[in-house]
């Protein structure tokens, strides 16, 4: 099945707007940057971790759902609608709590937190994008950040933004909605 081409609103550094658009898989040009999003799910004590496909860049590590922003879309839209497409789930915005946008290379990255009670079964995976899913525990997430399985970036990020299936904390310190 043939993609459509994407496209991304173009931000500079300060998160504003420029009024261009990006078509995705082009290199942004320096002072360019897009939103991101990522969704931490959690469900109990267990932290859903998907896998990326082999052909994907960091093919077969492990990651939290997310994607692009495209042009037009808000970032809570955003996390929704990857959410779906990727494992399948509906989810409302009231159920997502926003933790805090860390500034990358070229992109900005919007993190959000879902606490439900899941199961694999609950899933359906997207197979275009993601070839596996588990839940795990914090000492599991641990050692598949020390066996180097999960993308670059990812245990540290979840740190510093204190999502609580690290930090045991239910309260956001940084909690507004994008």
């Amino acid at each position: 099945m043939k993609r459509v081409a994407e496209y991304w609103d173009v931000y500079d550094k300060n998160r504003k707007r420029t009024g261009k658009l990006h078509k995705r898989g082009i290199r942004m040009q320096p002072g360019e940057y897009n939103i991101v999003c990522e969704a931490w799910i959690v469900s109990g004590n267990r932290l859903l971790v998907t896998q990326r496909c082999k052909y994907k860049n960091f093919g077969g590590l492990w990651e939290c759902t997310g994607g692009a922003v495209k042009a037009g879309e808000s970032s809570i839209d955003c996390i929704k609608r990857e959410i779906k497409e990727e494992i399948g789930i509906d989810v409302a915005d009231e159920e997502l709590t926003f933790k805090g946008t860390k500034h990358g290379a070229a992109f900005f990255i919007d993190c959000y937190e879902l606490h439900r009670d899941l199961s694999l079964d609950d899933l359906t995976l997207q197979t275009e994008e993601v070839s596996g899913a588990k839940f795990v525990t914090l000492a599991e997430f641990e050692k598949m950040q020390k066996e180097k399985k999960l993308i670059p970036g990812l245990f540290d990020f979840m740190t510093e933004l204190e999502f609580s299936f690290v930090t045991g904390k239910t309260t956001c310190p940084k909690g507004n909605k994008k």
